[in-house]
């Protein structure tokens, strides 16, 4: 299948320190996103998936102490592009 491309993959994160200085900490987890892609003449078709089992988990904020946030659920991404 000419033209076709095919990937997948784990993103992982291990605990982050949710402020520095205290114990407080958002727990480790791992998301397992994947990709199917084609390309016809100038064309590229897309579908992008994030976060695939739906995992619940929190990135903390940079900006403010001991806050945290949840992390995006399950998400699905559709492209087509065109290279002139």
């Amino acid at each position: 299948a000419k033209g076709l491309s095919l990937g997948a993959g784990f993103y992982a994160a291990s605990e982050q320190v949710a402020e520095i200085g205290k114990v407080w900490r958002t727990p480790a987890y791992a998301t397992v996103d994947a990709k199917i892609a084609y390309e016809y003449q100038n064309w590229k078709f897309s579908l992008v998936g994030k976060n695939l089992l739906n995992r619940q988990y929190f990135v903390p904020y940079q900006y403010f102490d001991a806050r945290v946030a949840p992390g995006d659920s399950r998400t699905v991404y559709a492209t087509v592009s065109s290279k002139f």
